[in-house]
């Protein structure tokens, strides 16, 4: 793993108290409300490993790492997007946005929520989960790496995998975000 981790140049990420304009911050809150309705599902309309990022703070995330990218519509992903928020925060500021989703329902609502804001973003459907002793399957899995940007909620018990991942398969230049809930944001560039 240290060979791997001297791949990733960690980026000093400040967050700013700004408030977002009027279409991202109408953005954030409706997908928040979003967000809690879908949480609040039961039964089997339930979708169990639903958790979204905290919209205020992907957004202040995204503007502070806008400074690493050295293009102005960068090729962004976002892996396990969710409800899509932050694939749309990315749009509004001009990227080039992919969100990446394993859970199918997850991808029409985000689809919807796109659309009700005017944004343009493509969402399919895929997941960075794959058999870390299945190297063909991790670098098919991985192809998708020809972003300049990945934003990844990472789960305490995924954030080493997807970590190593990028590491071992993008291409240098690559900004990594790695959301972990509340305020906790780590940005590296692939060297």
């Amino acid at each position: 793993m240290v060979r791997l981790m001297r791949r990733l140049e960690p980026l000093q990420i400040t967050l700013s108290d700004d408030t977002p304009a009027a279409q991202a911050l109408t953005l954030i809150q409706n997908a928040k409300r979003l967000a809690e309705e879908m949480q609040g599902l039961q039964g089997e309309d339930r979708i169990p490993s639903l958790v979204t990022s905290n919209g205020l703070i992907a957004w202040r995330f995204l503007q502070s790492a806008a400074a690493y990218n050295p293009t102005d519509a960068p090729r962004f992903c976002e892996w396990g997007s969710g409800i899509g928020v932050v694939s749309c925060l990315a749009a509004l500021r001009g990227w080039e946005s992919t969100g990446v989703e394993i859970e199918p329902r997850l991808i029409d609502v985000s689809r919807q929520l796109a659309k009700s804001h005017d944004v343009n973003v493509n969402f399919r459907q895929g997941s960075y989960r794959f058999d870390r002793s299945d190297k063909a399957n991790a670098a098919r899995e991985f192809d998708v790496l020809g972003f300049d940007i990945i934003y990844i909620y990472a789960w305490p018990a995924e954030r080493q995998t997807v970590t190593e991942a990028i590491a071992r398969h993008a291409a240098p230049g690559l900004i990594f975000l790695r959301y972990g809930g509340g305020i906790q944001c780590d940005a590296f560039r692939v060297v």
